[in-house]
């Protein structure tokens, strides 16, 4: 086996360095294969090992997984009880036509915004049951608000309208609340989309991101919203 020609192929979640020879004969590397007086090959191959165990390195980023890369629910029981508020919102890009019954109320479903009001609110205490690592937090509070904010002209020239729902999520507790407030977001709009389907089915979802959280040993984290967003 030539070590200078072993090529690196990937860096599996366990933690252990997987390389490939030019005869595509895949072997794994321990450290005692890594020792200083090696081949030429030694040198890239340490450094991409030490990533591989740093904490820093995007596989071990992810609280969500135990250190042989397994899913887990992560352990909350030390966390100190901290108020907690989340900031989401989703936008839903439509037809002018199909903006202007939703806002005159004109659609043969009934109140569209106050039906997706609701749908989010019901969103926020089912998040647990759809994302399967959630823990299961009491909702405090949810507000939900829609606004049809300011479009640039290539989107109005197209005759495009945009909604935007934005979700604010409490509680008090040792977890974070980010998945109720983007889940009521998303569940939102998506009930807009149901209820004018039979006008505009290419409506588009879409982003749905976070906008504010607070609470907990992270702190505070605000988006940056660029302008005319």
């Amino acid at each position: 086996m030539e070590f200078e020609r072993l090529e690196i192929s990937r860096i599996a979640i366990d933690r252990r360095l997987n390389v490939t020879t030019v005869e595509s004969i895949e072997v794994e590397l321990n450290e005692n294969w890594l020792g200083a007086n090696g081949p030429p090959i030694v040198t890239p191959i340490s450094f991409a090992y030490e990533h591989a165990l740093s904490d820093e390195t995007p596989l071990n980023a992810s609280s969500h997984f135990d250190e042989s890369g397994n899913a887990h629910m992560v352990d909350v029981s030390a966390k100190g009880v901290t108020t907690r508020i989340a900031v989401a919102s989703g936008d839903i890009v439509m037809l002018a036509e199909t903006a202007n019954a939703i806002r005159n109320g004109k659609s043969k479903k009934g109140d569209v915004l106050g039906i997706a009001r609701i749908a989010g609110i019901q969103a926020t205490k089912w998040t647990q049951h759809l994302i399967p690592l959630c823990h299961s937090i009491p909702i405090e509070a949810v507000s939900i608000d829609f606004q049809w904010p300011a479009w640039e002209d290539a989107n109005r020239s197209l005759g495009q309208e945009r909604l935007r729902c934005t979700v604010r999520v409490q509680t008090t507790g040792k977890t974070g609340i980010e998945m109720e407030a983007m889940t009521a977001a998303s569940v939102a709009c998506l009930t807009v989309y149901d209820m004018m389907k039979s006008v505009d089915r290419e409506m588009s979802l879409g982003p749905i991101v976070l906008l504010e959280k607070s609470g907990g040993k992270s702190g505070h984290y605000l988006r940056d919203q660029p302008e005319n967003s």
